[in-house]
């Protein structure tokens, strides 16, 4: 895979941060349970902190930070239908969690990719903490809808 595609991944990854961002904020609206607003807002907060992280990453260059072996084939999965706030709060909840759990793999595939460990590292945060807002959701979830 050159690093043109690597950096597609990322810039890709860039704007589902941003997405999730948007949709968690609009899901706060939705609800009407304090506990779950404030769960959706601090999600919001950090896919942002995420959408940061990578920015810095693809602005300092990638060239020489990952080992490419051969077809990973990361473009293969299917896409998921955009998150919006027209969903009911069960579909658009099952959706984000999907969502989720595409991130936990894509940051798990880049941090085996990276060359140096401060990557890995950033890589491997992205997908703990992508995997503790999947928690979270499965606990809205069956809190509200179970």
């Amino acid at each position: 895979m050159p690093p043109k595609q690597i950096q597609n991944i990322i810039i890709q990854a860039i704007a589902s941060e941003i997405e999730a961002y948007d949709y968690y904020l609009s899901l706060s609206k939705q609800f009407t349970d304090q506990e779950t607003v404030k769960i959706c807002r601090c999600l919001a907060e950090e896919e942002w902190q995420h959408r940061e992280a990578l920015q810095v990453l693809l602005d300092q260059g990638l060239s020489g930070l990952f080992v490419i072996p051969g077809d990973l084939k990361l473009t293969e999965h299917v896409p998921t239908p955009s998150l919006t706030p027209e969903m009911k709060p069960a579909e658009a909840l099952l959706l984000a969690i999907k969502r989720e759990e595409q991130a936990i793999k894509d940051y798990s595939v880049l941090a085996q990719l990276s060359k140096r460990d401060e990557e890995k590292a950033l890589f491997e945060r992205l997908a703990l903490m992508e995997r503790g807002h999947k928690a979270h959701l499965e606990r809205i979830y069956q809190k509200l809808f179970a």
